[in-house]
């Protein structure tokens, strides 16, 4: 953790020597589609959470912003499955399991904005994710003949690694001087498992709504 926050802060002192020519900041809130891929993953439906940020834009040159920032996203994945048979004489029997995965990020995004036209710009980001906390809800329940039993778990996971990194694309629309919105895909380049015994990478869509000040 301590390595991720120095990172952290020389990539913003490195943007120093050209902040005298910048824009402005810039507050984005939104929601995101989240969920895992890779050789380890059966099964990962996709779960919604939320971002809200601040970011700073730099402007290098009449095309190209540079806007490093810092962000709070929601992650994660769930999945669920349900079964249901006769067992005897029209008995019915059915069986429902659910999984929810919450992961919670510090992101510090770098980005780098192509103008294309004064409305539309085009986002390149990689990113550096510092996990603040991650769980895990757990339910399972078997009826028969309506008739209800089942059991809940919930507990911290902390076999997850403490840091991510990741790229993304996105584009980006100015509706006014102040008021855009954007839209991005977030390939995550890190495996979540610490102890790589499973392959597993996060994947991210995100719908942006940006004030800019």
């Amino acid at each position: 953790m301590q390595r991720l926050v120095m990172f952290s802060i020389t990539m913003l002192l490195l943007a120093a020597p050209i902040l005298t020519i910048a824009q402005g900041f810039a507050v984005k809130a939104g929601a995101n589609l989240s969920s895992w891929s890779g050789d380890d993953v059966e099964s990962a439906d996709v779960r919604m959470g939320y971002q809200l940020g601040l970011h700073y834009r730099v402007r290098t040159s009449e095309k190209l912003s540079i806007v490093p920032g810092i962000q709070f996203t929601q992650r994660g994945v769930q999945d669920s499955d349900k079964e249901t048979y006769d067992w005897y004489e029209g008995t019915e029997i059915s069986s429902e399991y659910q999984l929810k995965v919450r992961a919670n990020y510090l992101d510090f995004p770098l980005a780098l904005e192509y103008q294309v036209d004064p409305s539309l710009y085009l986002i390149a980001r990689p990113m550096v994710s510092a996990l603040l906390k991650n769980n895990y809800t757990e339910v399972y329940r078997e009826c028969l003949d309506g008739a209800c039993t089942g059991a809940k778990d919930e507990d911290e996971i902390d076999t997850f690694r403490s840091a991510d990194f990741s790229l993304g694309v996105g584009v980006g629309y100015l509706i006014s001087e102040h008021i855009g919105f954007s839209v991005g895909y977030q390939w995550g380049l890190m495996t979540l498992d610490e102890e790589k015994d499973a392959e597993a990478f996060n994947r991210t869509v995100d719908f942006s709504l940006e004030y800019r000040f």
